[in-house]
């Protein structure tokens, strides 16, 4: 029920950003979401984006263990989850975690101020880690490179016939690819209303 103007995610992307930057999360460093779909999910990624790190979606319907796992496997520089319900569903203990409502509020202040990071990313960064459905085994991290996400936006663009005008409704978890790519992020890089 909450509208954000492209200044205001801009802003708060730029916030995030800071944030990020003084917890030490630096290029190729990953940064796992647990949480339901939320506009910060979106922006976290968008933030990660742009300094090189690497967002990673976690699918929050599966089990402690699966999720514990997951979280062995990327070993994520921090961990933000939705709500304490998340964090206190998990076995795996991890020294860099933030609640939703903290980095809201850490990372409220405006526009950075010039922060310098050790190298900036590249179309062939690492942006995102999906983790498939293990269906034939345990979930796998699959690296998705700045290049595939623009790509991406480009066929999207193409196939829905997407302009600034349009209104996109998603439907899917942002977990999995066709959740955060297929319209999300296509229609805001495009301009349209998400």
């Amino acid at each position: 029920g909450k509208e954000v103007s492209y200044a205001k995610f801009n802003r708060d992307v730029d916030g995030i950003i800071r944030y990020l930057s003084e917890s030490n999360v630096r290029y190729g460093n990953r940064v796992a979401w647990l949480g339901f779909n939320h506009y910060i999910a979106v922006e976290i990624f968008f933030a990660c984006a742009a300094i090189g790190a690497v967002f990673v979606p976690i699918n929050w319907r599966l089990s402690a263990d699966e999720i514990d796992g997951i979280l062995e496997d990327c070993n994520p520089s921090l961990i933000v989850f939705q709500d304490k319900d998340f964090q206190e569903g998990l076995n795996y203990k991890y020294k860099d975690m933030v609640s939703l409502s903290t980095l809201i509020e850490k990372a409220s202040n405006g526009y950075l101020n010039k922060i310098s990071h050790d190298c900036g990313p590249t179309e062939d960064s690492i942006v995102l880690i999906s983790y498939t459905s293990g269906s034939t085994g345990k979930p796998k991290g699959v690296m998705i490179n700045q290049l595939a996400i623009y790509s991406n936006y480009q066929m999207s663009v193409e196939a829905h016939s997407l302009t600034e005008n349009d209104s996109l409704l998603n439907v899917l978890p942002i977990f999995h690819v066709g959740g955060l790519n297929i319209l999300v992020t296509a229609g805001l890089l495009v301009g349209a209303r998400v």
